[in-house]
This record gives structure tokens, C-alpha cells and sequence, in this order.
């Protein structure tokens, strides 16, 4: 089936289990509903948690994610992301990633929804020089920062970048500020990790990634609002296909 016009779109190894073609365009099954500017009343009716999946793959065109069988992300986008509602039963969901025109698994996971509580599900290369795919899992666990404070979370899905360094700097920095800066954490953000949220002063900075153990960017984002008392996510990307230029996708969790 398509995606459902209830859901939002923004700009492992391989696996060897396939599906029927009938299995993969079933129609929703009750406790998975896509939302995003739709009332409660189009997703489960009982407990349930978020799921946000993003199509990190420069290879892969356009994917589609299940819940069981159930087809609940259809045809997403490189460089694009989703989310829907998963009813929260208890016990482990699978998820499995599909290419947008094909039935061989890209990668899954296993999750248990919890209610009220997020996930984030990114579809990436399983290594920086290798096509194959796999589905990473990170659990959206932001905690409320201190009084005018908000949290910063990077996760490193752009597989020419084996590793980066995060700097917030002042907005209107230049490059020479940046020799002198030093990184948020003494820990590089390693492909398919995530560097931990980390509290930052609330208000517009420059957010600069670049090489690991280096001052050579590889991402700037001139100017960026924290909101005070709300967690964020930064998600980098090659280019469709692979390679520079990185650029950057961001949410706020909070």
C-alpha cells in the first residue's frame, strides 16, 4: 500500500529473508497507525510509543519499514524521515526494512514499545565502504536539562565520515574561532553511534562536525535555536549515492 496521508516526511547485513509481494502492500493492521497532523484518534487505541524511521542509505532510493508485516512506512525517501504510532504491547516488535520496489530484508530490529516513550529507527551502510545495509536503533532517552539549558544529541549515519568532532560555537563565528574551540566531548562520534545528549546553552549557535582529531569541517550549520528545556537530535548524511557533501538532519524531542 502507500503511505498512509496520516504519516510526515521531511527531507545489516543483508538479509536473506524475503516476503510475499502480498505480505508487503498489506493494508494497516489495528495498533499500527501512521500519525503526524491528525488527531489521537488516528492511531491505537490503547498504549502506545513512537517510532521515527530515516532513510540514511545513500543507496537506496526509497524504503519502506514494517511492524510484523504490517507495512508501516511506505516508499521513504533518501535523506527523508517519518513517524508513526506503534501500539505499546509489551513485548518485541520486529522491524524490518525493505527497498521501496523490492521484497529482500535491508536490515531489522527488535524493539519493545513502551507507552508515551520514542524511537528512532535509521536505515544506514552497514560499513563506510560497503553498499549493504543494516537498521540501527536508538532509543529517543533525553532527560530534561538544567534551567536554561537544552540537550544536543549527533548521530553519525554518513558513511564517508568514519568519525567527527562536535563543536557549538558562537553564531558568526569564524574559522580562526574554530582553531582556538574545542570540541563538546573528547569522544568522536564514530559511525553508526550516536554522541550522547549533552547539555548545551539555550539560544542560536553555530554547529560545526569535523574530522576526528581535526579542525576540517565537514558540516556547518550557521545558526541553530535551542529552546530552553528541550532535547535535540542532529543526523548526518552523505549526498544520494554516497560521498560529500554531509549535511545535516535535526529534531527536537521534548
Amino acid at each position: 500500500m502507500r503511505r498512509s496521508p496520516h504519516s510526515t516526511s521531511t527531507h545489516l547485513s543483508m538479509s536473506a529473508s524475503p516476503i510475499s509481494h502480498a505480505a508487503k502492500v498489506a493494508a494497516l493492521v489495528l495498533g499500527v497507525t501512521a500519525v503526524a497532523a491528525c488527531s489521537d484518534s488516528s492511531g491505537p487505541s490503547g498504549p502506545h510509543g513512537t517510532v521515527r524511521f530515516i532513510n540514511a542509505a545513500p543507496q537506496v532510493a526509497q524504503a519502506d519499514l514494517h511492524v510484523g508485516t504490517t507495512n508501516s512506512a511506505d516508499n521513504i525517501g533518501f535523506g527523508r524521515t517519518t513517524q508513526f504510532s506503534v501500539s505499546a504491547s509489551g513485548t518485541a516488535q520486529v522491524f524490518t526494512a525493505y527497498p521501496g520496489t523490492g521484497t529482500t530484508s535491508l536490515g531489522t530490529q527488535s524493539v519493545t514499545v513502551a507507552n508515551g516513550k520514542s524511537y528512532t529507527l535509521v536505515l544506514a551502510q552497514s560499513t563506510t565502504a560497503s553498499a549493504t545495509t543494516e537498521l540501527l536503533y536508538f532509543p529517543d532517552t533525553v532527560s530534561a536539562p538544567s534551567s536554561g539549558k537544552a540537550k544536543l544529541r549527533v548521530v553519525n549515519t554518513s558513511p564517508s565520515v568514519a568519525s567527527f568532532d562536535v563543536y557549538v560555537l558562537n553564531v558568526g563565528s569564524t574559522t580562526t574561532d574554530l582553531t582556538a574551540a574545542t570540541p563538546l566531548s573528547t569522544a568522536s562520534v564514530q559511525y553508526k553511534t550516536a554522541f550522547p545528549y549533552t547539555e548545551v546553552t539555550s539560544g542560536a549557535h553555530r554547529i560545526v562536525l569535523t574530522t576526528a582529531g581535526t579542525k576540517n569541517i565537514v558540516s556547518d550549520v550557521a545558526t541553530f535555536t535551542f529552546t530552553a528545556g528541550k532535547g535535540y537530535t542532529f543526523l548526518t548524511l552523505d549526498k544520494a549515492g554516497g560521498g560529500a557533501p554531509v549535511s545535516t538532519i535535526s529534531w527536537s524531542e521534548r
